[in-house]
């Protein structure tokens, strides 16, 4: 006959098993996050990273203080990082890291605000959340802003709960990390505050809540200056948002096509239930919480892009967390056998959308294809045109780490006459209106014009080879 355990061992049981389940979830997010890590190329952006982890200092002070005070926590980071490698592994490594540990984190996030069961549905979802992964492979500061944002909200409600000093402190420091890593995080700090105040159970003195104002403030206080004085000059390439970006942004929250369905409807589910508890004048603090996390960015960013278009779904990546916490709380409401078919559900749209993005490299711009196809074609002296400019910084980086990049090039300045017997033209996009200008430049350059004497098309990159040729041979069009 079998012996029922004791309360106590049953007890430590659980606490066993919980401690094994989530360690496999966070094994499982670091598995789908590294695999496949170095498979797409890195694009302009992630080049423009690797520049601002490897430049002068100098240099970097110059682009912190010019234009890029966003994200200066990820960049600073990246900089003590790339002296221990520069491969695309190793550098996507750092966003590897913070973007596995946020699964823990929204495990204690969830059991904080409602259970254990919840906890560990929320942080399964985040572990396959398609979105997640594919920011966490790449080399910029997202997946590090998602992390610092989500313990930053851990210790909110924690300080709500043992207002000490060491837990406000601790607050104020990751609060002004997450916005350091990407200036949005704010938007989820007007959240917090902003559940607070409408909640019914305020118990925080005004001078406590003073004195957090001041510690935030003072610290952020460059980044303030950053966003009131340089705002017209930074991310002019926004278009103003139409419906269907607002759309793409929910899909990029909760998963593609109609598995989006599935958030929908435990974010309903949720929101039922705290409507219901309210009716009953129960404690709604967590649907409160979490849905200012989830609505509150989304609303402002709209709003801010009546007046200027900020709304990219990258730059909102920071409200993932709070879409899978509604979504598990609407999840932990249903019948078990209903609770189990969505969830089986939501994994596998999740796991599918996840293959779909391993499996689509294409989506990306193929810098390092282009720059491996360039220097093995490329002659000493032959002059090699980039459009944008900005995507320089990531040709650059591939001609650093490949054997060929010995092959002395020129890079000439637009303003100036173009000369030489061979120009590359590498253009991102071929409808981008620079590259119209260059090619007409090259039209009607003096003394003779240029011909094409090939061109390749690498996913969002188009690259020419342009000679010059005689009056008889056809001319660039």
């Amino acid at each position: 006959m079998l012996l029922k355990p004791s309360v106590k061992s049953s007890g430590r049981f659980l606490l066993d098993s919980e401690a094994f389940l989530l360690s496999a979830i966070t094994v499982l997010a670091a598995l789908l996050r590294i695999y496949s890590l170095t498979s797409k190329s890195l694009w302009m952006d992630e080049g423009f990273s690797i520049f601002m982890g490897q430049t002068s200092t100098a240099n970097f002070i110059h682009f912190v203080r010019g234009s890029e005070m966003n994200m200066v926590l990820y960049y600073w980071l990246l900089r003590g990082w790339m002296h221990l490698g520069n491969s695309e592994f190793f550098i996507k490594l750092l966003s590897v890291i913070p973007s596995v540990a946020t699964a823990p984190v929204i495990y204690f996030l969830g059991r904080r605000l409602f259970d254990r069961r919840l906890a560990l549905i929320a942080s399964s979802l985040l572990a396959l959340h398609p979105a997640h992964i594919a920011y966490a492979q790449e080399a910029r500061g997202y997946a590090l802003a998602v992390f610092l944002i989500s313990l930053s909200s851990l210790f909110f409600l924690r300080t709500l709960e043992q207002p000490s000093g060491k837990n406000w402190a601790t607050y104020a420091v990751l609060t002004i990390l997450a916005i350091y890593s990407h200036m949005f995080a704010a938007l989820v700090v007007l959240a917090h505050w902003t559940a607070y105040f409408a909640a019914a159970r305020r118990t925080l003195r005004w001078s406590t809540i003073l004195k957090i104002v001041f510690a935030l403030a003072l610290p952020l206080g460059p980044m303030m200056i950053f966003v009131v004085t340089r705002h017209s000059g930074v991310a002019k390439w926004i278009e103003r948002p139409a419906w269907n970006d607002v759309l793409e942004l929910f899909h990029f929250l909760t998963l593609p096509k109609y598995w989006m369905f599935f958030y929908l409807l435990g974010w309903g589910v949720a929101l039922w239930a705290a409507l219901r508890a309210r009716s009953r004048n129960q404690d709604i603090w967590p649907y409160q919480f979490l849905f200012a996390w989830l609505l509150l960015p989304i609303f402002v960013a709209l709003s801010i892009s009546l007046y200027r278009p900020v709304l990219v779904s990258r730059f909102l990546l920071i409200c993932a967390p709070a879409a899978i916490l509604v979504a598990a709380a609407g999840l932990s409401l249903l019948q078990r056998w209903a609770r189990i078919l969505m969830l089986a559900a939501m994994v596998l749209g999740s796991f599918n959308s996840a293959l779909s993005y391993y499996r689509h490299p294409q989506l990306k711009e193929d810098w390092r294809g282009t720059s491996v196809y360039l220097l093995s074609q490329a002659e000493p002296e032959d002059n090699v045109i980039v459009l944008p400019g900005y995507g320089r910084f990531t040709f650059d980086y591939y001609r650093e780490v490949n054997p060929a990049a010995a092959v002395p090039l020129r890079f000439p300045d637009l303003d100036s006459p173009l000369d030489g017997e061979r120009i590359w033209l590498i253009v991102y996009e071929s409808s981008d209106p620079m590259a119209r200008d260059v090619i007409r430049k090259l039209r009607n350059a003096p003394g003779s014009s240029y011909c094409e004497i090939k061109s390749q098309q690498f996913n969002l990159i188009k690259v020419w080879l342009l000679q010059r040729c005689d009056r008889s041979a056809p001319r660039l069009k």
